[in-house]
């Protein structure tokens, strides 16, 4: 009896340790629309979103998503194998770094919660400027009320 506890604390041990070492992936696949708020246009473009990816879950860290993330009025999200690799959750954005055969493309920031309901965007890096928000059924202002209710934090202001 006493060896058969023993065996299952180190069971438990190893087990715990293990979730506490190695990231858990998760497969994510996700198309919404959406709408970009851009400086030059006093109305929101829609445009539509689609990710295909891995989402890697840690447990003392960040999680990560590496996979394609593609805005559908920027080309420069699928050309030339680009891939976006960022950082998600504890209320922050992470940065929108896209791995090209060219090299890294850096558009801006991306927020979104751990079940991808929503997505925020904020575009100011590479010559890009500008906010897209997803799904298109959310105004500009109640996105803001958002990521102020949730404490999320932007880098940078609005742009509008």
């Amino acid at each position: 009896m006493k060896n058969r506890r023993a065996v299952l604390f180190s069971v438990a041990v190893l087990l715990i340790v293990c979730l506490c070492i190695f990231p858990i992936p998760l497969r994510v696949h996700r198309e919404m629309d959406a709408h970009r708020y851009s400086p030059d246009s006093a109305a929101p473009q829609p445009c539509t979103i689609s990710m295909d990816g891995i989402r890697t879950i840690y447990l003392f860290r960040e999680d990560q998503f590496d996979g394609t993330f593609v805005i559908s009025d920027m080309p420069e999200t699928i050309e030339n194998g680009a891939r976006l690799g960022t950082f998600l959750g504890n209320k922050s954005a992470g940065p929108m770094w896209y791995y090209t055969d060219d090299g890294i493309l850096s558009l801006g920031y991306i927020a979104a919660p751990a079940d991808f309901s929503w997505f925020y965007i904020y575009l100011n890096d590479d010559g890009f400027s500008g906010e897209v928000i997803a799904p298109a059924s959310m105004s500009y202002e109640a996105m803001h009320a958002l990521l102020e209710e949730h404490n999320y934090i932007v880098p940078s202001g609005p742009v509008l």
